[in-house]
């Protein structure tokens, strides 16, 4: 399951919440979910962080790819924060791509 929408890298690391974002969309095998519905009834939270996140994240993670970024809701989100913190203060802060954002 994928997310359609787009993102910067100044995006990541902020706390954003569903109802602002009502492209959100879920996608599975080119089509658009139940679960895309199901995010708009209430407002979730969720977070946007570098995809060079993901080899760090354990397969029990509800993460879902959104371009060039991983995504996470919630409980999850917070998760996801707490390790983009830890990740920014080893090598500080760095783009997608892996270089150092200015």
């Amino acid at each position: 399951m994928r997310l359609m929408s787009t993102f910067e890298d100044q995006d990541c690391g902020v706390f954003r919440v569903t109802g602002d974002y009502p492209e959100l969309t879920f996608m599975q095998e080119g089509h658009k979910t139940s679960v895309s519905h199901l995010m708009t009834f209430k407002d979730h939270i969720f977070i946007i962080v570098p995809k060079m996140l993901k080899n760090e994240l354990d397969w029990r993670l509800p993460v879902f790819e959104c371009g060039k970024h991983l995504i996470a809701f919630d409980g999850a989100a917070l998760l996801l924060w707490d390790l983009w913190e830890r990740s920014k203060a080893e090598v500080g802060e760095r783009g997608t791509d892996g270089k150092r954002l200015k």
